[in-house]
């Protein structure tokens, strides 16, 4: 990860895919711009889901998936394109910029990459960072950073939620 320290951090918990959804659909109002979300997160953690929350609630049209063969999707949505990046099968941060995700960042483009660890090089300094671990069978915790001045909003958002613990 870049180094930079966030101008908010905290952890909440999500009880339920459907508590996810509610996140994912609270942070889509506030994307009021392009920008990133770096995902981190072992198998099974949540990622894709709740970048499949996020992209719903952004009226992406089309079936959203993991690209953990193709790498990149590129999904059209009502209010900016979104990006959905799958690091999983990079083994070296030159393969990310072989694939031109560097150009693909964008103000009006909303870029979310899931195992953002091996992309730590490339990410933009503003962007909102989420690690998810499983707690349980449909639980998850949550950490987050938001680091820069992208998305204000975002700050009373996980307030709200991370209150819920």
């Amino acid at each position: 990860m870049p180094d930079r320290i966030p101008r908010k951090s905290g952890r909440l918990t999500l009880e339920s895919p459907a508590r996810t959804r509610e996140l994912a659909s609270r942070m889509a109002v506030a994307l009021t711009t392009g920008g990133t979300i770096a995902f981190y997160g072992g198998l099974g953690s949540g990622k894709t889901t709740f970048i499949q929350a996020l992209a719903g609630a952004l009226d992406c049209r089309g079936l959203v998936s993991s690209p953990t063969y193709t790498i990149i999707n590129r999904y059209d949505c009502g209010r900016m394109p979104l990006i959905h990046v799958d690091c999983y099968r990079i083994r070296e941060e030159d393969e990310l910029w072989d694939t031109g995700l560097a150009e693909m960042f964008a103000p009006d483009v909303l870029v979310c990459i899931e195992w953002s660890e091996k992309a730590a090089g490339i990410l933009p300094p503003d962007r909102v960072e989420i690690t998810l671990k499983t707690a349980g069978r449909d639980r998850r915790d949550a950490t987050f950073g938001i680091f820069g001045g992208l998305w204000p909003a975002l700050d009373n958002i996980f307030d709200e939620f991370s209150g819920d613990m």
